[in-house]
């Protein structure tokens, strides 16, 4: 199996995770770096994994899910606070449903990546790539990975 990595770097972002017993219950953000681990059982016609050039409406998705946007689960307590803010101009919001595996942590979101850009990756590549690892790192030093089955 052929892999390669693509790097979508420092996209701002504010989170709450209130479940946490911590700070981390508090709005906060971070740049987060997204890495695609992208493979392939056979190169394409050009002989790469993936042109990683033609990636761009992957970064245009993620940033407009992401970028300067507060992140929150559907069933945050203040939700309805936050909406509110939102009205007022003050945020924008990413409101992530918990039934589907997503939120705002690095694992969640983990997941929200590999559910939307699995299929992005698919018909961009007619099925012949696809995602199987995605890292999510929040500064320098926090990281969370979640690691895929080859839909093959």
């Amino acid at each position: 199996m052929y892999t390669c990595t693509k790097r979508f770097s420092e996209i701002c972002v504010a989170h709450r995770n209130w479940k946490a017993a911590t700070h981390c219950a508090k709005v906060h953000g971070y740049a987060r770096t997204v890495e695609l681990t992208i493979s392939c059982t056979h190169l394409s016609h050009e002989d790469w994994v993936v042109d990683l050039g033609d990636l761009k409406d992957i970064r245009k998705w993620l940033e407009g899910q992401w970028d300067h946007k507060l992140l929150l689960s559907d069933d945050d307590p203040l939700l309805e606070e936050f909406r509110q803010m939102e009205r007022l101009g003050a945020m924008d919001l990413n409101v992530l449903p918990r039934e589907r595996g997503w939120g705002p942590s690095l694992e969640e979101s983990c997941k929200f990546l590999a559910d939307h850009i699995q299929p992005m990756l698919q018909e961009k590549t007619q099925g012949r790539c696809f995602v199987t690892k995605i890292e999510i790192w929040e500064k320098t030093d926090n990281r969370c990975a979640l690691v895929l089955n080859s839909p093959h």
